[in-house]
């Protein structure tokens, strides 16, 4: 059974609680298979509305393999380890409610966490703090093991969402963030090695080969729902230009960024004041450069957009198609204008006076992106959707201070016949 929000309730007691059967192991397709009689596992699982069990393997060896019956009459079982002979089993029927407390059981106590259920909303307490979320799933999983798998908000990631699986194997308890891989098709696991809950969030570290990586799960409504308001108050913005500025012997335009709208400059005032609470944090420094990251895009969308750019895309590598084709690619926006395509690189600082410590590398690499991607266009980015001639490139450097409801911008663009 694959158990979602609003399934979990107190189980009555049964009079039955556990079968015991024997089972034999033999050769079945090259590899040692355990055969089990399924005649007592139905009354079992119906007594209980449940179709996962837990069956304990006693042998030579000791271990527990979680199943989803799906009403067969024969269980093929097949593990590690697994020998050809006889086999001592005790099954039972296994719920959400028996995951949680086993899970708080087992997991190690260097983690610091609790699981529980507060209605529909999946809970997971660190410390005195707690998070919560309606978006779970319970269920059984390859190999014998059993996990629930929950999504969060967070702002480290592309997608906006973050993975994380909460997994029971052979009764040890284990804690692993999912990342998607776009090659495979599927969410890899990696393992976290620690966790920290915070008034901003929860801080996870985790083993991604062999470095050490942050992620940040933020809590809402402080930074994400301001966020996601961004980008219906476009309106809200003006850009004056001042005039021609050359950089570095590069030539941009300057514009002064003017808020004309209450809402658009309150959202602006709470992101910026606490991005730079976070950037004080170097556990939230990355989401911290995120969010300003996230401002500059919305900023230079819109700027665009008034010079007469149609179409506006950001993130590419949110898309399978490109993050197989070009993994190492990553510009900050494509944006089209009349039938071409300009790839451009957007720079946020928060004081003019460091503008210039961001143009060398930024310009490199936008160059860069463009001998890729011209070279390889049209570039796929779903079967329908396709991005071609690629004539053009640029650089956005801007700031924006809360304080004083205004900010700056310089633009450059290189067209290439």
């Amino acid at each position: 059974m694959v158990t979602k929000m609003g399934q979990y309730r107190q189980e009555a007691d049964k009079s039955v609680k556990s079968v015991k059967l024997g089972a034999e192991a033999r050769i079945l397709g090259g590899y040692p298979a355990l055969v089990v009689s399924a005649e007592k596992i139905k009354e079992l699982t119906r007594q209980y509305r449940t179709d996962i069990i837990k069956i304990k393997i006693e042998n030579h060896i000791e271990c527990v393999y979680y199943w989803k019956f799906k009403q067969e009459n024969k269980l093929y079982l097949t593990f590690k380890g697994l020998k050809v002979g006889k086999y001592r089993l005790t099954i039972e029927p296994y719920t959400l409610k028996d995951f949680i407390e086993e899970y708080n059981k087992l997991i190690k106590s260097e983690y610091k966490i609790r699981m529980t259920m507060h209605d529909d909303q999946l809970a997971i307490i660190i410390g005195n703090k707690s998070f919560t979320t309606d978006k779970w799933k319970f269920d059984k999983e390859h190999g014998g093991a059993i996990h629930i798998i929950a999504e969060y908000p967070s702002l480290t990631r592309v997608e906006g969402k973050i993975k994380l699986k909460y997994q029971i194997k052979n009764e040890k308890a284990y804690l692993y963030i999912q990342e998607y891989r776009a090659k495979s098709k599927r969410d890899v696991p990696y393992k976290i090695i620690n966790i920290l809950g915070s008034e901003m969030g929860i801080i996870l570290k985790y083993k991604h080969g062999k470095k050490v990586k942050t992620s940040v799960i933020m809590n809402t409504p402080s930074i994400l729902e301001p966020l996601k308001k961004l980008g219906v108050l476009k309106s809200g913005l003006s850009f004056k230009y001042m005039g021609d500025k050359s950089l570095f012997g590069i030539p941009f335009e300057k514009y002064e960024i003017n808020i004309t709208n209450d809402t658009l400059s309150n959202i602006l005032s709470l992101l910026m004041s606490t991005s730079y609470r976070l950037l004080k944090d170097p556990n939230f420094e990355e989401t911290a450069k995120t969010v300003r990251d996230q401002i500059g895009k919305f900023i230079s969308s819109v700027f665009l957009e008034k010079l007469g750019y149609s179409e506006i895309i950001k993130d590419l590598e949110k898309y399978p198609h490109y993050q197989i084709e070009f993994p190492l690619v990553k510009p900050d926006l494509i944006a089209k204008i009349v039938n071409e395509w300009h790839i451009i690189e957007v720079k946020f600082r928060f004081k003019e006076s460091n503008v210039s410590r961001a143009i060398d590398k930024a310009y490199y690499q936008v160059a860069r992106q463009f001998a890729i991607l011209s070279r390889y266009s049209p570039i796929k980015l779903t079967d329908d959707q396709f991005i071609n001639q690629i004539k053009g490139y640029g650089l956005i450097v801007l700031g924006y201070d809360h304080r004083i409801n205004r900010g700056y911008l310089y633009f450059h663009l290189s067209k290439v016949k």
